[in-house]
């Protein structure tokens, strides 16, 4: 290990849902949420399929202490635990956000691990703005962007899950979630504080540190991406835009893009529709 390298360590908390023995499906999820988030959207799967998901350290349940440096670091503790499962046959890899990044970034790796990919509104931002993020990083330019802003002033304590849960239920962003979902966030979202009331579990500066630490040359592994692959992107999205879609498809002829209804959180909004397409895929 390299002195800059960071350490998750090696221990891992994962989910584990469906049925043993059926093909396997990890889910990775997004920045600042949880798994337990994605059971709802998991639950059309659950009978046909064996499904883990890892907790980014920091998230959920996990309690890991510190700030992510590099995603490319995250895939790596990925890798960790896919290996610690010794899965006999190669897996389904699905992933939401930087769940699908790092994902993508695992199976370029080690692509002898993946069977396929379902990646759901990727973080696969347009060049221009990696650049800038490239050379914002090369001067030491602590630059902003909506989602850091909304995250420093994100409260992070409240003196209870209902009065977290009544904060939240009114909030814009949370208006189109499916209730299942909002209940999971509510539960697996908060732990409880050491000074009493509950806390974020994903803390303001691991989130932050996340979205700072972007890999710039994210679509040099979709170029290298040689596992079959679905990516959806919302229609309302602000993240997977319609011409890095297109881009995708131009790169590699096992990569197939769909659009489907929703915002980049689809996956809590509109889960039905993405099934559809995703069980059509991986059948």
């Amino acid at each position: 290990m390299t002195p800059n390298k960071q350490s998750f360590g090696t221990h891992f908390v994962a989910d584990h849902w469906g049925t043993p023995g059926k093909p396997i499906i990890h889910f990775f999820h997004a920045n600042s949420y949880c798994s337990g988030m994605y059971l709802p959207f998991l639950k059309p799967l659950l009978a046909d399929y064996e499904i883990y998901a890892l907790e980014i350290p920091g998230h959920g349940r996990s309690d890991w202490e510190g700030v992510i440096q590099s995603w490319e670091e995250l895939a790596d503790y990925f890798i960790q635990y896919l290996d610690s499962l010794a899965c006999e046959k190669p897996i389904i890899g699905m992933g939401h956000s930087i769940g699908g990044v790092v994902s993508m970034i695992a199976a370029v790796r080690r692509p002898e691990l993946f069977h396929k990919l379902v990646l759901l509104d990727p973080v696969l931002l347009p060049a221009r703005i990696l650049t800038l993020i490239r050379l914002s990083n090369l001067v030491g330019y602590r630059y902003k962007t909506p989602l850091i802003s909304s995250a420093t002033r994100r409260r992070r304590h409240f003196p209870s899950r209902e009065t977290a849960r009544q904060h939240y239920a009114g909030k814009r962003a949370f208006k189109h979630w499916q209730p299942e979902v909002f209940d999971a966030y509510v539960a697996c979202g908060f732990r409880n504080a050491k000074d009493g009331g509950v806390e974020l579990s994903c803390s303001p500066e691991l989130e932050i540190s996340i979205y700072r630490s972007i890999p710039t040359n994210i679509w040099g592994y979709a170029k290298r991406l040689h596992t079959p692959t679905l990516i959806l992107g919302g229609d309302r999205t602000d993240t997977l835009l319609p011409a890095a879609r297109k881009r995708l498809e131009k790169y590699q002829r096992w990569i197939t893009t769909r659009e489907v209804p929703g915002s980049h959180l689809f996956p809590f909004e509109f889960p039905l529709e993405a099934m559809v397409a995703i069980k059509e895929f991986l059948e």
